[in-house]
């Protein structure tokens, strides 16, 4: 239940939770967050969007 309860805040990304003696170990993986892009261009050159979201996409960012 605990596990399901914290995938469930889609804040994490890998949750292992372990028990020894009595003691309760949960090791947490975040998911990556980020808030906003915002993209200056103070060039000729222009970046498509597309470009911008294959590589957010690779890192898990989309």
């Amino acid at each position: 239940q605990i596990i399901r309860a914290l995938y469930k805040t889609h804040f994490f990304k890998d949750i292992e939770v372990s028990q020894a003696d009595q003691v309760l170990k949960i090791k947490l993986q975040e998911n990556p967050h980020i808030k906003y892009v915002e993209l200056l261009n103070y060039s000729d050159k222009v970046i498509e969007e597309e470009a911008i979201n294959r590589v957010l996409k690779s890192m898990d960012l989309s």
